[in-house]
């Protein structure tokens, strides 16, 4: 059974639309442009469009939900299908990201020493309202955030209550972190990631619920009725170098030596400006205090290792 899931994870490791990991630090030491202009803009015509096509199919598409589901699909079905948005992301001129020739990018990242990622790639990174994240997390936000609102909504549905419904969605995702979709596959648990996916459920919440959702209607006449911000769900924690991760011992020496390098870098001044924002606009979420709860467990941290960000304790890393 370990022999079949070592196989699967090099196999999703190694496809060449699979993006795993991204280290933030080579990015932290540039200045990139904000793109939330552009993103916001593709986002909502998506919505639009996929407005206009699930109201030919009103028998279907007969709840906001379902119709919010289908707008994330529309921007992000898998890994291994559609990507409409990191397609966009990747191919727009208007869009300032960071990233580098896969074997350099690998080589000289913080995960030189994790075999896994030379067969795989790290993320570009872009600048969504000050906020500087891999695009990885676009998949975390409209697929595992679509997975995670499926899972809401079927909680709900069975009678449970909201706080208990999206505890049910994040204990999914934690679990997956911990498995094939993380841990298991490079030796690494993103917090980031984590939050990224509960950001998207927040987001495909707020298109049908509250005092002023995005979708309004009905069955066969559903309207996009104002224009959703990517950036209100791109909170600093989705910044892995703001919210660190945690590695498997067997990388987690290398790890730890490559990460001596970067300490310099929280010296530099539009670094200290931006963590100083970070902090300003931090949150703790359900899924954080989740999470927090998670790491408690004995047999969660015997095998793991992680740091924080001063670098004024000589011992951290």
């Amino acid at each position: 059974m370990r022999g079949a899931a070592y196989l699967l994870s090099l196999f999703i490791c190694s496809s060449p639309v699979a993006a795993m990991e991204v280290d933030p630090y080579l990015a932290w030491m540039h200045e990139i442009n904000d793109s939330t202009e552009v993103i916001n803009r593709f986002i909502n015509q998506t919505a639009r469009e996929t407005v206009e096509e699930v109201n030919g199919k009103p028998d279907k598409y007969d709840s906001c939900e379902a119709v919010t589901v289908r707008i994330f699909r529309r921007n992000h079905t898998s890994i291994f299908t559609s990507k409409r948005l990191l397609r966009h992301i990747h191919s727009n001129p208007d869009i300032d990201k960071l990233g580098r020739a896969h074997f350099e990018e690998v080589h000289g990242s913080m995960y030189r020493y994790v075999p896994q990622l030379y067969v795989s790639s790290l993320s570009d990174t872009i600048n969504v309202n000050g906020i500087y994240i891999g695009d990885d997390k676009i998949a975390h936000f409209f697929g595992f955030g679509r997975r995670y609102y499926k899972r809401y909504l079927t909680a709900l549905g069975k009678g449970k209550d909201t706080e208990t419904a999206l505890l049910e969605a994040i204990r999914y995702g934690v679990r997956n972190e911990n498995g094939l979709m993380g841990k298991l596959i490079d030796g690494i648990f993103s917090h980031a990631d984590l939050e990224a996916n509960f950001q998207g459920m927040q987001m495909a919440r707020s298109f049908c619920e509250g005092e002023n959702p995005n979708l309004v209607g009905s069955a066969g006449a559903w309207v996009w009725d104002h224009d959703t911000d990517f950036s209100e769900f791109v909170i600093p924690t989705i910044d892995e170098g703001f919210n660190n991760s945690h590695y498997i011992k067997i990388y987690w020496p290398g790890v730890r030596r490559r990460l001596k390098r970067y300490c310099d870098i929280e010296n530099l001044p539009f670094v200290m400006d931006r963590l100083a924002d970070y902090k300003s606009r931090d949150q703790i979420t359900l899924s954080r205090t989740f999470v927090a709860e998670y790491l408690g467990k004995k047999d969660f941290n015997r095998d793991l290792h992680s740091f924080d960000n001063s670098c004024t304790d000589p011992d951290r890393i």
